[in-house]
């Protein structure tokens, strides 16, 4: 382990991937660290329920950029094979289109050539140009913007990213961006579909989210084995083997601070645990009001992401096609898009997603049988009938998107007969913020909107209180098992620098 001033002692509020990641890596450089969860087991969003034998990941359901978690156990001089098993996909999801074609991802790049080439002529090479151009823009975002602390819009100044700029591969409307490749619209929809993954409007992103695909395509899709929620199993783990300690069930209900330092942290049970920094990982928004009593300072600018209405089923059968994930898309994306983020309706096409993750891995449900998650991108907090409240409305909008789905599935040749869902559970967005802790019940936290990336995203640091860290998806660099793992390590980085200040 590398060494600090002395073993000080770090409090985390919450056990997500975030809280988790920066657990590991502050126990790494000697703090001794104590994680307090308020729900019954680690993992936050990345959460699962269990449901007679079948096994439902509720938040994350696919991983890319997977070296940022093989390196958190690198670090800890740890095999991740050891924690957790990692299958690569391939092909790993599949489009499906109103007119009935199908578009399939592949990170098998003649595959994923004769794919696109069968859409557009031409779309083939134009692909290959696209991953070319897209990479060089991952490459250079990942270190002026992400893997930092300070991210700062004047380094893309620099003559060796300027030339990304004058593209327009940075700040230019995503599907401008895309149109500079690709003519067929649904070779773009495929393509800009990746925003919806961090809540964003694929129709308002900029291009730099061309990165998401990108990722996707050239460094491939991942499946743990057990579910997306063994990362937060493997990861309690390896935090608990190297000496955090975790407690669930545990409520933390604010700070108490002398001289705008944080001296202790108070349990709903009314204990007061002494600490030297606290770092949040719950959803920061949340935070500022449901902990500390504040509003953020940027708070009139902040803008939050869609939300997601879930559907769960326990499946005795499944159509043979049905792969382990697949989209599936209206005539008009751009209408259905509107609709959701701009008339703050659900869309009257909605696009939505379909996991089979018992394709991959059948011990997520009993022998034979299949575990299927449905995801609709829905408003967060859409206008109900005053007349019918919240809790019927979600009811009812929930029946109506079973009915297009069912359709919709039909319609594609992938019907899920009715006599075989043995069971339907579902998730609407008000059940999750509460769950969750999530304001306004995004499902992805704050926007990815431009005015929300880099430098205006809310730092990892409290404006005020010199000992008091963030972690997560609503702080820097943002949403996503990746950037999540990557809050975790760059808190870490802040608060070392800082005590590095404190003891010059």
């Amino acid at each position: 382990m590398n060494s600090s001033k002395k073993n000080e002692n770090a409090i985390i509020v919450g056990a997500g991937i975030g809280g988790l990641a920066a657990a590991i890596d502050l126990r790494l450089n000697n703090f001794e660290v104590s994680v307090f969860e308020k729900l019954d087991k680690p993992g936050g969003r990345c959460h699962q329920t269990v449901i007679d034998g079948f096994k439902f990941d509720t938040g994350p359901s696919m991983l890319m950029m997977k070296e940022e978690l093989e390196t958190l156990f690198e670090k800890a001089g740890r095999p991740v094979e050891d924690y957790l098993k990692i299958k690569r996909l391939d092909p790993h999801s599949c489009f499906h289109f109103a007119d009935g074609r199908s578009l399939r991802f592949t990170s098998d790049r003649i595959k994923l050539k004769q794919e696109f080439e069968a859409f557009e002529k031409g779309a083939g090479d134009n692909i290959d140009r696209w991953l070319a151009d897209q990479n060089l823009l991952y490459e250079v975002g990942m270190k002026q913007f992400i893997d930092r602390n300070s991210p700062n819009y004047l380094s893309a100044l620099k003559p060796d990213n300027l030339s990304l700029l004058l593209k327009g591969m940075v700040t230019a409307p995503l599907y401008t961006s895309l149109g500079r490749y690709f003519q067929d619209q649904r070779l773009k929809d495929a393509l800009a579909f990746s925003s919806l993954y961090i809540g964003l409007n694929p129709y308002n992103a900029p291009s730099i989210y061309n990165v998401l695909p990108c990722a996707e395509l050239k460094k491939g899709l991942y499946f743990p084995e057990g579910g997306m929620y063994s990362i937060a199993e493997a990861l309690t783990r390896l935090a608990q083997d190297i000496g955090v300690k975790i407690r669930c069930n545990t409520r933390v209900k604010g700070f108490s601070t002398e001289q705008d330092r944080l001296v202790n942290v108070l349990l709903e049970d009314g204990d007061r645990i002494e600490c030297d920094l606290a770092v949040v990982n719950a959803d920061l928004p949340e935070a500022y009001e449901s902990i500390l009593c504040e509003k953020h300072p940027l708070d009139k600018k902040f803008s939050y992401s869609c939300g997601a209405y879930l559907f769960f089923l326990g499946m005795e059968e499944i159509p043979k096609d049905l792969m382990h994930h697949q989209v599936f898309l209206p005539f008009s994306f751009e209408t259905s898009m509107h609709q959701l983020f701009e008339e703050n309706r659900v869309p009257d096409e909605p696009v939505f997603y379909l996991s089979c993750p018992t394709r991959t891995d059948s011990s997520l449900a009993p022998p034979g049988k299949h575990a299927v998650t449905i995801l609709v991108p829905v408003p967060s907090r859409p206008l109900f009938d005053t007349t019918e409240g919240t809790t019927s409305g979600w009811t009812g909008i929930g029946n109506k998107l079973f009915s297009h789905i069912m359709k919709r599935l039909e319609s594609a040749n992938l019907s899920l007969d009715e006599k075989d869902v043995l069971f339907q559970i579902r998730m609407n967005p008000e059940e999750q913020g509460q769950r969750f802790g999530l304001k306004n019940d995004a499902a992805f936290g704050l926007s990815h909107r431009l005015s929300l990336m880099g430098p205006m995203r809310p730092r990892n640091k409290h404006h005020r209180i010199a000992n008091l860290y963030f972690a997560g998806a609503s702080t820097h660099p943002g949403n996503g098992i990746p950037m999540v793992i990557k809050s975790g390590r760059l808190v870490t980085q802040r608060i070392l620098k800082d005590r590095m200040k404190e003891a010059i």
